[in-house]
């Protein structure tokens, strides 16, 4: 059996693939793929997530194939591809912007004819007058429902023909009703028409859309902002000691890569040199670098400080702690809560129960208080249309993704989204690691003489150190020439002057 790209082992016979969903507009469609791919015999896990569409599949390799659970989403209705998370750009929904603005533009031209027509039905337009703002409406609005309405016709037909009836399919409805009644009403010259209902309706509607997906933009990158901290490339060293650029995907475990000072790790290794300064705030959280010796272990993401690094590859790409750590946030914002559970089961049946409340007055209006067709029609149309938007099915798991995503921004790192909805009832925080909730790394007022703390600064001025740079900050000094770093220890000037830990200036001994 082939592995498609991005197919990951996961050991005891269970293999997992990250694959982009296109097509996803509620919670309604996330549930039913689950439940679908849940079905499958071998899959142990199908989570979808509505905000950043994408599907994690997890199977047993032997019972399962890859190709036939795409397959399997594909015959929902739904496009569905395997991707590479370190490679791959976050799936985006095709802009509506262009659709917005035709829709804004038709929707100001026909609201103008609208507003002529309705204030001459109460003073002295004429027939003809009327029939040709009328017909002059007409020719705006079907042009610009049919380009900027292809946004919700598009994914309604395709639901339709697999047999799901999305809201897209509800909006689409109430569209084309609404200009069929009005061209109807047109033809036959009568007095009420609806094409700025039909346009505005879209507008709005497409305004919606378009925060919507701003919305899933900027909440979709937490995961994704971690795993691109690293660069795509790295500097392999060959068997002749000269190091070569080559993609991360190159590498393999046991290769040797070259990491610049100011660089991030691209992969989890050992540290070949003698000694280093790191700093693993990205993952630990703690501000100061840590000191590493000769084999130690060093993490993906770790910002290699002081003098350039050699480290030898154990793992790369999703097989990092950084890419781990990833998976954690991207699982956080796939949480289904009892709020996210409440809402797919209200998208789920929130289409069907719009359509039956329209034709309900349709016939109420139509049979048993013997309206006219026309006016039958626009009951049911306005039912539709104050209905349309699911907006409890889009807005909580966007809500869900963008917490996640700032608090990440903030340093909180989720591993289980069930964690927010806690969050509410919590009155006690206790942290049990100092060194975790700083905001950096600042020099206490007095801690130096003016004398000496320009001396410091003037030598930690060409410091890339975060503890230099603090100093450095305090005092801005030019940078003494001469000045020598000595990893895990500290700076020491031309003249003998020493920056650093306790040890290396002396100062247990009073020497300092």
């Amino acid at each position: 059996m082939t592995a498609l790209a991005g197919q990951r082992d996961l050991g005891n016979g269970l293999s997992d693939l990250i694959c982009a969903v296109g097509g996803l507009k509620c919670g309604s469609c996330s549930a039913k793929i689950e439940r679908a791919l849940n079905a499958v015999e071998g899959v142990t896990l199908a989570r979808v997530n509505l905000t950043t569409g994408r599907a994690r599949l997890i199977w047993e390799t032997a019972r399962a194939n890859p190709e036939d659970l795409l397959d399997r989403i594909a015959a929902l209705g739904f496009e569905a591809h395997a991707i590479q998370l370190e490679a791959a750009p976050a799936t985006r929904e095709p802009s509506v912007l262009i659709a917005l603005a035709v829709a804004a533009f038709g929707t100001m031209n026909v609201m103008g004819f609208s507003t002529a027509v309705w204030a001459g039905l109460v003073s002295d337009m004429g027939h003809a007058t009327r029939e040709m703002m009328h017909w002059l409406s007409a020719l705006i609005a079907l042009p610009v429902a049919a380009f900027s309405g292809r946004v919700f016709y598009h994914p309604a037909l395709r639901g339709l023909r697999h047999g799901r009836f999305n809201m897209d399919a509800a909006i689409s409805f109430a569209i084309l009703t609404t200009l069929a009644g009005s061209l109807y009403e047109t033809i036959r010259g009568g007095e009420e028409v609806y094409f700025d209902a039909a346009v505005s309706l879209i507008l709005f509607l497409l305004v919606g859309r378009w925060l919507d997906g701003m919305i899933r933009e900027r909440s979709r990158t937490a995961s994704d902002n971690l795993r691109q901290l690293v660069d795509r490339t790295a500097r392999r060293i060959g068997p002749d000691g000269i190091a070569q650029s080559v993609s991360v995907e190159d590498l393999a475990v046991g290769d040797e890569v070259l990491v610049s000072a100011g660089a991030r790790l691209p992969v989890d290794g050992v540290l070949a040199n003698a000694e280093a300064e790191i700093d693993e705030s990205l993952i630990t959280g703690e501000s100061l670098p840590r000191h590493a010796l000769s084999g130690q272990p060093v993490i993906a993401g770790s910002l290699a400080i002081v003098a350039a690094l050699r480290v030898k590859v154990t793992a790369t790409g999703r097989d990092t702690r950084l890419s781990a750590i990833a998976d954690l946030t991207e699982q956080a914002e796939q949480h289904r809560g009892p709020a996210q559970q409440q809402a797919e089961r209200f998208a789920a049946a929130y289409g069907p129960s719009v359509i039956a409340a329209a034709l309900a007055g349709f016939l109420l209006w139509w049979v048993v208080l013997d309206a006219s067709l026309s006016q039958s029609l626009m009951i049911a149309v306005a039912v539709l249309i104050v209905t349309c938007p699911c907006a409890a099915g889009l807005s909580t798991p966007a809500v869900m993704a963008r917490a996640v995503n700032l608090a990440m921004g903030k340093g909180v790192i989720l591993k289980d989204g069930a964690a927010l909805e806690r969050l509410a009832d919590v009155d006690r925080l206790v942290i049990d690691k100092t060194g975790t909730l700083t905001d950096g790394i600042e020099l206490l007022p007095g801690a130096l003489s003016d004398a000496d703390l320009s001396v410091a600064a003037s030598m930690a001025a060409g410091s890339t150190h975060p503890l230099a740079c603090a100093i450095a900050a305090a005092c801005p000094q030019t940078a003494l020439p001469g000045v020598i770093e000595i990893p895990g220890q500290g700076l020491e000037a031309p003249d003998g002057t020493r920056l650093g830990s306790a040890a290396f200036t002396r100062a247990d001994d009073g020497e300092a």
